[in-house]
This record gives C-alpha cells, sequence and structure tokens, in this order.
C-alpha cells in the first residue's frame, strides 16, 4: 500500500457502495475501523457498467493501491443505480409486447378511469409503455376464484406471438385476467412465447405481482419488460467484469424496499430496482436523524435526471406497497419516495 493510502489507515476488510446516477457515479469505501473515503466520476450513459469500472479505477488511484486488491478485500460490494428510474422517466425502455385477456387490451391506457387531480381535466395522459399494436389480445379466461371459464387457445397465442416477433419486439409482458387466482394459462403462454421468441426476455404477472387490480398487475408487469433488456445486460457484465477484475463476493443491488439482493435473485424482477439509489440514501438519513436527535427529516437529492425527496416522520420511513415513477405505476414493495422527472421542476 502507497504512503498515500497509508495516510488514510486502512483497515481490511472494507465495504464498497457505488451508486450511478445520471451524471455522477459515485463510490464510498468504508474499511474495518469505520474510515470513510468518498469518490465521484462522471457516469457514463451509453453504458453505466462503464462509469462503474471507471470510479472504482480511479478509487484505486487516489487510495495508492491496485484495482484487483481494492476488491479482493471488499466483503461487500452494494450497488445502488437510478438506471431503472431513468429510463422509465426518460422513456428509453425496450420495445415490448403485451399479451393480455381478449377484452381487457386497454386496461394499460384507462388506467383506473379517474383522475388524481379531479379538477384538472385538460392536462393530457402520459404515453403508456406498450403502443396499441403490441398489445395482443389472448382467447382464454379465468374466474376471480380461479376457475377456468375459457380454456386457453393456443393458436391465439402462437398467433400474438408471430405478430410480436414480426414487430421486433425486444420483451413480452404478460398478463391475463384474475392469473393471481390461477396462474396456469400464464404459464403456458410464457412456454408458447418461449418457442416462438427465442431469446427475447418474458415476464408473467402472476409471478411478478400477483395481486388483485388488474390495472396495477398490467402497468407492473409492463414495466419490468420495459426496463429489462436495458439494466439486466448492463448488470451482467459489470459483475463479470468486476470478478474479472478480483471481487471475489455477489454483486448486491438495492431494492426500491432498501434491502440488498443478488443479481440473479433480481433477474425476474428488475422493476424492484425503480427506486434503488434514493432507497439506498435512507440509511444516511436514519444515521443524521439519530445523530440530531431528530425524528423529522425532509432529504431532497437533485441529480442530472431526476430529482428524489424523501421524509422521515417520527424516526421511520413510510412503507407501501405501490409506487409511481413518473407516471407509470409499479406496484411492488418500496420505501415511500417522491421521483420527480428534473425537467419538470
Amino acid at each position: 500500500m502507497s504512503k498515500e493510502a497509508s495516510q488514510h489507515n486502512l483497515r481490511a476488510p472494507w465495504r464498497i457502495g457505488i451508486d450511478v446516477g445520471g451524471t455522477f457515479t459515485d463510490f464510498v469505501l468504508i474499511d474495518a475501523e469505520d474510515t470513510i473515503i468518498p469518490y465521484k466520476s462522471p457516469s457514463e450513459p451509453s453504458n453505466p457498467a462503464v462509469g462503474v469500472i471507471r470510479a472504482v479505477e480511479g478509487a484505486a488511484a487516489f487510495l495508492g493501491i491496485p484495482v484487483a486488491d481494492l476488491l479482493g478485500r471488499c466483503s461487500h460490494f452494494i450497488h445502488g443505480t437510478t438506471v431503472a428510474t431513468n429510463i422509465l422517466l426518460e422513456r428509453k425502455g425496450a420495445k415490448v409486447g403485451l399479451l393480455t385477456t381478449l377484452g381487457f387490451r386497454d386496461t394499460l391506457e384507462i388506467r383506473r378511469g379517474y383522475r388524481e387531480m379531479m379538477w384538472d381535466h385538460r392536462t393530457p395522459w402520459g404515453d403508456v409503455l406498450v403502443r396499441r399494436k403490441l398489445r395482443q389480445p389472448i382467447v382464454e379466461r379465468v374466474s376471480a376464484s380461479g376457475e377456468i371459464v375459457r380454456e386457453l387457445e393456443e393458436a391465439s397465442v402462437r398467433s400474438a406471438a408471430r405478430r410480436l416477433k414480426a414487430a421486433s419486439v425486444e420483451a413480452v409482458a404478460i398478463c391475463l385476467l384474475h392469473s393471481y387466482a390461477n396462474p396456469i394459462h400464464e404459464q403456458r403462454c410464457a412456454e408458447i412465447v418461449a418457442e416462438e421468441l427465442p431469446g427475447v426476455y418474458v415476464t408473467i404477472s402472476s409471478k411478478l405481482a400477483p395481486i388483485i387490480g388488474e390495472y396495477e398487475r398490467v402497468s407492473t408487469t409492463v414495466a419490468n419488460a420495459y426496463v429489462a433488456p436495458r439494466v439486466l445486460p448492463y448488470l451482467n457484465e459489470l459483475r463479470n467484469e468486476l470478478s474479472r477484475r478480483g471481487l471475489e463476493r455477489d454483486l448486491l443491488l438495492i431494492q426500491s424496499n432498501g434491502g440488498a439482493i443478488s443479481l440473479d435473485q433480481i433477474g425476474e424482477r428488475p422493476a424492484a430496482l425503480a427506486l434503488s439509489g434514493p432507497a439506498a440514501g435512507l440509511a444516511s438519513l436514519r444515521f443524521y436523524g439519530q445523530t440530531l436527535d431528530a425524528d423529522h427529516l425532509i432529504s431532497i437529492e437533485i441529480g442530472g435526471t431526476s430529482c428524489d425527496v424523501t421524509v422521515v416522520s417520527n424516526g421511520a420511513v413510510a412503507e407501501t406497497d405501490a409506487i409511481k415513477v413518473g407516471d407509470t405505476l409499479i406496484s411492488l414493495p418500496s420505501t415511500t419516495l417522491a421521483p420527480l422527472a428534473c425537467g419538470v421542476l
């Protein structure tokens, strides 16, 4: 270890936290004696993994130690990212096709049929994540109790899958009526889509969000399919590169609920990363609350793409089973945050 690094009196093993924003990538190292070393470098929007590696290399140079030592002595490498958030806010996700029960093709666009601001009759709704011609109806019906009212017509699934293939979709979301009560039709649809569109990412609502509420399920499933082809390749590339450079631990990711999860586990639910970066900051907000003996706190983080507002009331952060990123509803457990596109502020 060089003279510059020894001046920090670092003791292994240390923990490394990385947060990727639209403009900067932030690196923080905390060693075995709680010494904190921060480092910041520019993000690479076209490939966030490049920005992370650049931050790691820059931090290693700043500390005067090889990258292999920096990563090899790491006990936890935890990654919070606003990449999924930015994809949803900027509408830069994958081209998604949707399979849904015949007669429910427009659920995604109808939403809940009411306005949150009841006196605002003029502001138009934002565009939905799946264009109507890519929302394909499937012949089947399951009752609310899970009884099969109409058997799945597999020919309708294959026909829809082939139309989506011709449209060159990158991902397929499957959300059938009452699949939370009986997922058999969704599961079979996923098998057929995998046969007709090999290599295309497929997500089904009964596995991702098996909840009552057709709009909530379809919006969540579509959001998951929308971000997956952009987020997962980047995370896999990052894990492989970190491993190649000396990281022996699993890459851990912060979910919207503030918990950490492995990349293998997040593969089926990347929408759970929608508020990854802001949720990771809640630990520091709680720390400052304890230090200042304050039970009521407001945190505002302004990045290059989004502005995230967090409120701690009575010493606790509110939790919810649904969040909105822009105007996209995601019904997955999350801390209560308010992500806004900076261009709107």
